[in-house]
C-alpha cells in the first residue's frame, strides 16, 4: 500500500520460472497512511525495464513458524548426470492456519543458503510438512555438465530469513556431496588381423573423474597384469586369437568397451623338405610341397629362377624327362603373412649305352666275346654272369646293363654260324724228279694261301727241283663269309727207280688176294716199330706211301688203283715184300 514500499531495483530472476523471495523485515510503516496500518499479505510488484508494472501470484510462508528439519541424509560420492536419493524428517509443531510451511532443499557450492544456488541449475520443489514428525524422501537429478568437486546438499525450512552457518536455531540442516564423473569411453579398441609372431596392442581412452582403473579381459576372463588403457602382446600366438574388451572403472561407475577381435593368422612355411633327386632320362616324377599356414596359400614353382607357367599347385609333376630339365626346382608358397620357399636338385642322367655291335656271323668252331662295355651291372638273355660273354652258338644275346647313376638300358645283337668250307687236296703222292703233279682243291674259294705263302687255286710241284724226299704242302681257303678251311698233302720225290725182280718176304700177309676193295696186310710188329708203307706199279711208279705204321695191321683201301698187279713194300726195322692184284 501507500508509504509501505520496499524495492529491491537488483533483483534478477535468471530461471525466468519459478522463484522465492524472502526478506528480514517488513517495510517501514507510516502510521499516517492507514492502508499501512493493515498488516496482511504484502503485494509484490514486478516494474519491468520499460516502466511496465504486473502483479504475481505468490505464497506467503510466516517468519514465525517454529519447526526444525533434522537428520538430512545422501550419499557422499555421486556422479553428474545421475539422480542423488535424499530423505530427511521434519520436525513440525504447529502450522499457522492459512500459512502452510514449506521446506526446500538445495544442492550448493556453499554451506549457507547465500550459496550461488542459481548457477548450479539444481533447485528442488519445496515440501508441505503435516503436523508432527514428517519423513520425507524424493530424488535430485544432478546437471551433466557440473564441475566435479565438493558441494553442499542443503535443506532449509525458514525461507523469510537468510541464515548464516552458525545459527543454529534456524530450521537448515546440510551434508557434503561429492560430484564426479562417471567414465566415458571416448575410443574403443579396434579389431586386429595380424600375423604369428606380430607384436601388437590395443588401446582405450575414457575420460572421467579419477583415478581411472582399467582391466582387460580375453572372451570375458579378465588378464592378469592388464590394467592399462593399452594392452600390448610382444609375439602374437595363434591362442591369443579372441575378443578383447576393458573395463573402465572409477569411483562412481563402470564402463565397458565394446569387443575388438584378434585374428591370428599362421604364416606360410614349409613343413616337410625336399630332397635332391636324381632321375634318368625317360623317367617321370611327381614332386609334392608339403606347406602349412593360414589359407588360401598361394604356390609358385621355378626351375633356375625362372617361374613355370601354368604350375601354381602343390605338384609339380614332370613325365619322360630329358636331361634339358635337370636345374634346381624351388617352390614359393605365400599367404596373407608371409612367404615360404623351398628348394631341391633335379639331375636328369643319360642312359648307359651298351654296344654289342651290328649283328654278326661266325664261324663254326669259331667263338666271339660280346662286350657291351663297362656298367655296374650285367644282366643277360641267355643267362651269363659278368660283362663278357662268350659266344659260340648262333641265337639272338641282349643285355641289360645298369650304370653308377642307377639308369638301365639294353642292347641286342643276332648271331649267325657258317659252316666251315670243305675242300681236300686229295692222297699223299709219289713221283720221281723227272715227274710234276698238279695239287689243289676242286671247290672255288675266295682267298688261297699256300704254305710257299702263294695266293692261286692250285700248286705246281716239280720233282726236278726237289730233292729225294717227302714234302708236306698245305692250303688255307677262306669263303665268302669269311670261313677258312685246310688241308695238308704230301709228295714223296724219288730219284731210284724200282726193280721189277721181287722177292717175296716171309712174315707177312695180304688177303683177300685178289681184292676189290679193302685189303689187310699184316707183319709181326708186337714192339710197335715205325714203318712205311709202298704200293708200287710193275713200271716201278709209286703209287701210294703210308708212314708211321706201328701195328701188325694195315687195311689198304686198294679202290682208286686200277686193276692190276701191284708190289708191296714195307720198310723199317726189316723190310717185307708182297704181290697184290687189284680186280
Amino acid at each position: 500500500g501507500e508509504g509501505c514500499i520496499d524495492t529491491d531495483p537488483m533483483f534478477i530472476n535468471p530461471a525466468g520460472g519459478n522463484f522465492a523471495l524472502s526478506w528480514t523485515s517488513y517495510p517501514t510503516i507510516d502510521a499516517s497512511k492507514s492502508p499501512c496500518i493493515d498488516t496482511g499479505d504484502p503485494q509484490f510488484i514486478f516494474i519491468d525495464p520499460d516502466g511496465t508494472r504486473s502483479d504475481m501470484g505468490y505464497q506467503h510462508f510466516p517468519q514465525n513458524v517454529d519447526f526444525h528439519l533434522i537428520d538430512l541424509s545422501a550419499p557422499s560420492i555421486v556422479s553428474s548426470d545421475s539422480t542423488i536419493y535424499i530423505s530427511f524428517t521434519i520436525e513440525n509443531p504447529g502450522l499457522s492456519s492459512g500459512h502452510p510451511d514449506t521446506t526446500v532443499v538445495y544442492l550448493s557450492d556453499d554451506s549457507m543458503l547465500s550459496g550461488d544456488d542459481s548457477l548450479l541449475g539444481v533447485f528442488v520443489a519445496g515440501y508441505i510438512p503435516a503436523a508432527g514428525d514428517t519423513v520425507v524422501q524424493d530424488t535430485l537429478t544432478v546437471a551433466t555438465d557440473i564441475q566435479e568437486g565438493e558441494y553442499y546438499l542443503i535443506a532449509a525450512a525458514d525461507i523469510y530469513n537468510r541464515v548464516t552457518e552458525n545459527d543454529e536455531t534456524n530450521n537448515m540442516d546440510s551434508v557434503i556431496i561429492e560430484i564426479r564423473h562417471s567414465p566415458k569411453i571416448t575410443d574403443h579398441p579396434d579389431p586386429l588381423v595380424v600375423c604369428q609372431g606380430d607384436s601388437i596392442g590395443f588401446n582405450v581412452a575414457a575420460t572421467g573423474s579419477g583415478p581411472l582403473l582399467y582391466q582387460w579381459r580375453k572372451d570375458g576372463i579378465e588378464l592378469a597384469d592388464s590394467t592399462f588403457p593399452y594392452l600390448r602382446i610382444g609375439m602374437a600366438a595363434l591362442s591369443d586369437t579372441g575378443e578383447y574388451d576393458c573395463i573402465v572403472t572409477n569411483a562412481v561407475g563402470t564402463l565397458i568397451s565394446t569387443k575388438a577381435g584378434l585374428t591370428v593368422n599362421m604364416p606360410a612355411m614349409i613343413a616337410s623338405e625336399f630332397a635332391d633327386t636324381g632321375l634318368c632320362v625317360h623317367d617321370s616324377i611327381s614332386v609334392v610341397i608339403e606347406a602349412g599356414g593360414t589359407l588360401p596359400l598361394s604356390y609358385k614353382w621355378f626351375l633356375d629362377n625362372q617361374e613355370l607357367s601354368g604350375v601354381t599347385d602343390t605338384i609339380i609333376s614332370l613325365e619322360d624327362v630329358s636331361v634339358d630339365v635337370s636345374g634346381i626346382y624351388r617352390c614359393v608358397v605365400t599367404n596373407v603373412c608371409a612367404m615360404a620357399a623351398d628348394s631341391f636338385m633335379l639331375t636328369v642322367n643319360p642312359l648307359p649305352v651298351p654296344e654289342l655291335g651290328r649283328d654278326t656271323s661266325i664261324c663254326d668252331g669259331s667263338g666271339i666275346e660280346l662286350d657291351p662295355g663297362a656298367f655296374e651291372i650285367y644282366d643277360w638273355t641267355p643267362v651269363n654272369a659278368g660283362r663278357i660273354y662268350p659266344v659260340s652258338d648262333s641265337g639272338n644275346y641282349s643285355v641289360q646293363v645298369t650304370d653308377a647313376n642307377g639308369c638301365v638300358s639294353a642292347d641286342t645283337i643276332k648271331i649267325g654260324v657258317n659252316p666251315l668250307p670243305e675242300f681236300t687236296l686229295g692222297p699223299d703222292s709219289v713221283i720221281y724228279k723227272d715227274e710234276t703233279i698238279l695239287i689243289g682243291p676242286d671247290d672255288v674259294f675266295t682267298v688261297y694261301l699256300w704254305s710257299d705263302a702263294s695266293t692261286e687255286n692250285s700248286l705246281l710241284v716239280d720233282g726236278s727241283l726237289l730233292t729225294e724226299g717227302t714234302y708236306k704242302y698245305w692250303l688255307d681257303v677262306t669263303d665268302d663269309n669269311g670261313c677258312m678251311a685246310s688241308d695238308t698233302v704230301s709228295v714223296t720225290i724219288l730219284t731210284w727207280p724200282v726193280s721189277i725182280e721181287w722177292q717175296e718176304s716171309t712174315g707177312m700177309k695180304i688177303y683177300p688176294n685178289p681184292a676189290t676193295g679193302y685189303v689187310t696186310v699184316t707183319i709181326p710188329n708186337p714192339s710197335g716199330y715205325k714203318y712205311r708203307l709202298y704200293v708200287i706199279g710193275l713200271t716201278g711208279k709209286v703209287y701210294r706211301i703210308v708212314e708211321d705204321i706201328k701195328t701188325s695191321t694195315y687195311v689198304l683201301n686198294t679202290q682208286d688203283l686200277q686193276k692190276g698187279l701191284y708190289l708191296i713194300e714195307i720198310q723199317g726195322l726189316k723190310n717185307y715184300r708182297g704181290r697184290l692184284v687189284v680186280q
